[in-house]
């Protein structure tokens, strides 16, 4: 018998909406590109996608040939977070929908979603450490390439998809074991101390 605090999000899960959106047969889903960020300690596979309308697909981050801004989503940097995996699962397949907001927002933005960070962790029933015994939240100043590749290479991620595109929003979705309802922290701007609130 197994007693979960949340309801569970499988790393298999993710696959499963990964392979379903690439199926052949889903064509429809043309401006949606799946790739590699890297491999976890265990080997195992940390996947994001790229949604973007642009005939070129999904501009390769290091390309600069839109006017396009960016968006980057991601979860699960906590394993036990499960609910974060929940919202962005309901984000993406909003996303990927053909109303008329969705189809905005792929017209205007590239949108790049990593949907869970922390795979080993979620493997193994972690609550909020990786494999290596480390919470990968707090490893963003110096991630160590070896014992933190998920936010080592989620940075350089980032990094190489600032360089030639203007990144409107990083979302970092999390669940918290205290507090009920949504809520957002946002960076504050010493100019103007309510821009972090505009966004939410």
């Amino acid at each position: 018998v197994y007693f979960a605090n949340s309801i569970p999000f499988f790393y298999s899960d993710v696959i499963n909406d990964l392979n379903y959106f690439t199926k052949k047969e889903n064509e429809k889903y043309n401006f949606f590109e799946r790739k590699k960020l890297c491999d976890t300690l265990t080997g195992n596979e940390v996947d994001y996608f790229s949604i973007n309308t642009d005939n070129n697909l999904v501009i390769n981050e290091k390309q600069d040939n839109t006017n396009k801004k960016g968006i980057i989503l991601f979860a699960r940097q906590h394993p036990g977070e499960t609910v974060s995996s929940w919202i962005l699962k309901g984000a993406y397949e909003y996303l990927m929908s053909f109303n008329k907001e969705a189809n905005y927002l792929r017209d205007n933005y590239i949108i790049k979603v990593i949907p869970m960070i922390n795979v080993d962790g979620v493997i193994c029933g972690n609550s909020r450490t990786s494999l290596s015994g480390c919470d990968l939240n707090r490893r963003w100043e110096k991630p160590d390439e070896f014992l933190h590749p998920e936010i080592y290479y989620l940075k350089e991620l980032i990094s190489n998809f600032t360089k030639n595109i203007e990144v409107e929003y990083i979302i970092d979705f999390h669940g918290h074991f205290g507090a009920f309802n949504s809520f957002f922290y946002g960076n504050n701007s010493k100019s103007d101390l309510k821009y972090c609130k505009y966004f939410p």
